[in-house]
């Protein structure tokens, strides 16, 4: 991993004259760095699936519907998102991002109000060597 994720501050020499210390962020992965992001978007839940079309503790149906295909929200959309997101806070560049695991259910808590949960770790080039071919069920 990088240097540690924060805040820095950063002597700027600015235009007109202006100059002093401005805090920038500090990437928790360098530029160098390829990633692998992994998450999971949890869709709030509608009305439907709750006794009484009411949310609530204790409300959810005992048999929820199918994991969500409708609605405007596809996967790869609500991926660029969080990448876009992530950009320059967590990672320089969405670009070393090299490996992808997403999934789009309905969120399973009693509240079910959706959300995202993600983890974005280091990938050594030695591990996607023959990545793709193993992703897709081969012996790689």
């Amino acid at each position: 991993m990088g240097e540690e994720g924060g805040w820095k501050l950063v002597w700027e020499e600015g235009e007109g004259g202006k100059e002093g210390y401005e805090a920038k962020p500090v990437c928790f992965f360098g530029p160098e760095e390829l990633l692998k992001v992994k998450a999971v978007f949890r869709m709030r839940r509608p009305r439907s699936h709750y006794k009484g079309n009411k949310s609530g503790p204790g409300r959810l149906k005992t048999s929820p519907p199918a994991p969500p295909t409708g609605g405007r929200q596809d996967v790869d959309n609500l991926l660029k998102f969080l990448l876009d997101s992530l950009q320059g806070l967590v990672f320089e560049d969405d670009r070393q991002v090299v490996v992808v695991e997403a999934y789009k259910v309905y969120d399973d808590r009693e509240e079910g109000e959706g959300g995202i949960d993600f983890v974005v770790e280091s990938v050594e080039g030695g591990e996607l060597k023959g990545m793709g071919e193993r992703a897709l069920g081969g012996s790689g």
